[in-house]
């Protein structure tokens, strides 16, 4: 039977240990013999999981890749390194665990300006803007702090993740315990706000070298309690994950042999 490849190896589903070292094979791509558009992408899901129950996020996750799964969900978490970020197409930080090194935030740096998509979260607890900033470092990029915990509903600005799919632009979402933004100058004509509260810019996205880098202020919109609710979070989750991290195409289809 023949099958189609992604560069990176075959997006049929041939048991756990299909990928190896890149991890577990979740079942996206098998269903249309590997043609599904989101068969190649591989997520990594940076930190543990928010505070609130957030299951019909994660499920989604691993549907829009071969790949998605958690690393450094927990405060042992080793030295991250170039090559735990290299199997990756996307990275989204949830609920970072510890501080990180300098060393750390630039091989984030590196990864992303190499052609990596990483959106970033924070709001998961009134400190954890602190650990977030400690990974940001090398990006430029930072959380306020100085403005404390925001409450929103934050607005959504036309631009590259916020389409409604009709070519307007999606509703407010949640915005509950998060933080603005602080862009440096050497940036803000690449990274421009997609939502604020107020005059406080609570999001932003932009290219970064030659990856693709969104930073948002607040958790809320990975929980089930607004999954359920409010769809533009599902719709603005989708654009993100489409325009961070585009699908590779797939191979010409070839025989097993």
């Amino acid at each position: 039977m023949p099958r189609r490849l992604c560069s990176w190896g075959s997006t049929t589903c041939g048991g756990g240990g299909e990928f190896g070292s890149w991890g577990a094979c979740t079942g996206a791509g098998t269903s249309d013999g590997g043609t599904s558009p989101y068969g190649c992408r591989r997520i990594g899901i940076m930190g543990a999981p928010g505070a609130n129950p957030s299951s019909n996020f994660q499920a989604w996750l691993t549907m829009q890749g071969a790949i998605a799964t958690r690393f450094h969900d927990t405060a042992s978490a080793p030295a991250l390194t170039h090559e735990q970020l290299a199997v990756f197409d996307l990275v989204i930080v949830d609920w970072l665990q510890r501080d990180y090194t300098a060393a750390e935030s630039t091989i984030l740096s590196d990864w992303v300006t190499a052609g990596g998509g990483l959106f970033v979260m924070s709001g998961h607890s009134g400190s954890s803007e602190l650990q977030d900033n400690t990974l940001l470092v090398s990006l430029g990029p930072s959380y306020d702090v100085s403005l404390g915990l925001l409450n929103g509903p934050a607005t959504l600005l036309p631009g590259v993740i916020t389409d409604d799919g009709s070519g307007g632009t999606l509703p407010p979402v949640t915005f509950a315990g998060g933080f603005a933004i602080i862009v440096p100058a050497s940036l803000t004509s690449d990274l421009v706000p997609f939502a604020t509260i107020g005059s406080d810019v609570v999001g932003v996205v932009g290219p970064f070298g030659m990856g693709r880098l969104a930073i948002f202020g607040d958790e809320w919109i990975e929980f089930d309690s607004q999954w359920s609710t409010m769809p533009a979070i599902i719709q603005l989750w989708s654009d993100s994950v489409r325009w961070l991290a585009p699908d590779r195409p797939l191979l010409p289809a070839c025989p097993d042999r």
